[in-house]
């Protein structure tokens, strides 16, 4: 298992040179957002007020298809980069200090390493944007028939209603991980840790070695 400090380490230059490449793809995605697709919204409103041809209109939302793929790639890093890499950059931008735990994430398939990218990438924001945390936590288990995935902080924590009322809005990116974890056929709980905090746990089965072990 590797277990650090992410606040401790420093002077790697390969994963500078990851890092590097993932800052580049995240400047990429948000000109993707902010400019491209802004630019196309504008363009297909422009040409509908001018009675623009359906073939036109629908050519113009192939291309917004196509760069919103491209846009989803960008955001998803683990294929290119490996799921150890693109969540150690996750924590090397948090701003809480924050430890991690990875066990046999080389063998998490790739389409599941993106769910459990999504799922720490959402959890490390609410830490750092309202949880008030002194520290967090994350552990990764791709060992076994599913991946286990756990975020925890020591923070102010939700209570109850707070937590439900979270899950049933979609308020700090519970829908996006709900739904992502949803559709790979995982399990995903939010609750109040013992002395203080939140904690989240996500369970995601590996469809193989879940039928291997029957």
């Amino acid at each position: 298992a590797l277990s650090l400090d992410i606040t401790r380490v420093d002077g790697d230059p390969v994963r500078e040179v990851m890092e590097a490449r993932l800052d580049e793809r995240s400047r990429v995605a948000q000109a993707l957002h902010d400019d491209v697709l802004q630019r196309i919204a504008g363009l297909r409103w422009a040409l509908t007020e001018q009675g623009a041809a359906e073939r036109t209109l629908a050519e113009l939302d192939d291309v917004e298809v196509a760069v919103r793929r491209r846009l989803r790639e960008l955001n998803e890093p683990v294929s290119r980069f490996g799921l150890e890499a693109a969540l150690l950059h996750l924590l090397d931008a948090t701003t809480t200090p924050t430890e991690v735990r990875l066990r046999g994430v080389d063998r998490v398939p790739d389409e599941l390493g993106d769910v459990v990218w999504r799922c720490v990438r959402e959890a490390l924001r609410n830490v750092d944007r309202h949880a008030a945390a002194r520290r967090a936590s994350v552990t990764v288990d791709g060992d076994g028939p599913s991946v286990r995935v756990e975020v925890v902080d020591d923070g102010t924590g939700l209570d109850e209603q707070q937590m439900l009322a979270a899950v049933r809005s979609g308020h700090l990116g519970v829908a996006s991980m709900r739904e992502a974890v949803t559709a790979a056929g995982g399990r995903l709980q939010l609750g109040a840790r013992d002395g203080g905090g939140t904690i989240l746990r996500v369970e995601l089965p590996v469809a193989s070695r879940a039928d291997g072990q029957r």
